[in-house]
């Protein structure tokens, strides 16, 4: 008897959490130029105290889609992949080694000051749709975007057991911020660098505590006098006292 059977659609039946997470993309997005995910299905699973969420995919819009790379993701790449250590980024012109490019390194800097596995750390952004800069989307139909991408990321915190989401940049900090109630400023660090002082704070509230630091594509987080993972570092802490 001949077998019929397609070992890639076989592999996609036997996998839920990957078709759950498919399943929640909402249908308006799917065929837009972005990503859902950063992170493998491993960093999906378990339990996970950091949940990291960007503004919204980088780049120009490409021919590539939201449910296109997030198939590619879950169904083809290893479980603990992980975009800022086993990417491959242009900046400008340059195409980085894997894992080399500056937001990359920052990133992969905060997850060694933490101890945490890159594969292992759930990440993603508020909205899924790509573009330049955040600011090159139009407020009002990024703000539907947010909301519609959320209940994913609610169900996922919850599920998770995150204690402390991690937002780069102010926008995606307040956003996330309304959802879960944190409200209240518990601590803050400002940075001493190039002659700026741009601050990131933690906020608390009933849920979550939420951690707004400088965005990794203008700080470097590398430097100590621009890194702000300490606050990461001391939410987690106060979360387990």
């Amino acid at each position: 008897m001949t077998n019929n059977v397609d070992p890639a659609a076989e592999a996609k039946a036997s996998n839920p959490l990957a078709e759950e997470l498919t399943a929640a993309i909402p249908e308006g997005l799917r065929g837009l130029s972005g990503t859902a995910l950063y992170t493998g299905r491993a960093a999906w699973t378990g339990s996970r105290p950091v949940y990291v969420l960007g503004d919204n995919p980088g780049g120009e819009p490409g021919p590539d889609t939201v449910a296109g790379n997030l198939a590619e993701l879950l169904f083809d790449r290893p479980a603990d992949y992980s975009e800022y250590r086993d990417g491959q980024w242009m900046v400008g012109r340059h195409l980085h080694p894997r894992g080399q490019a500056p937001m990359q390194r920052r990133v992969l800097h905060l997850f060694d000051v933490l101890g945490l596995d890159p594969g292992a750390v759930p990440v993603s952004n508020i909205v899924y749709v790509r573009s330049p800069q955040a600011s090159h989307l139009d407020p009002d139909e990024a703000n539907r975007w947010a909301e519609e991408c959320w209940p994913l990321h609610a169900k996922m915190i919850e599920r998770l057991g995150v204690k402390v989401v991690v937002c780069f940049g102010a926008r995606p900090a307040g956003f996330v911020r309304s959802k879960v109630g944190a409200h209240t400023l518990a601590d803050t660090f400002r940075e001493t660098y190039a002659n700026r002082s741009w601050a990131s704070c933690t906020y608390t509230g009933p849920g979550p505590s939420v951690v707004q630091l400088t965005h990794p594509g203008r700080a470097d987080w590398t430097n100590p006098n621009a890194d702000p993972t300490g606050l990461v570092v001391r939410a987690l802490g106060n979360c387990s006292s």
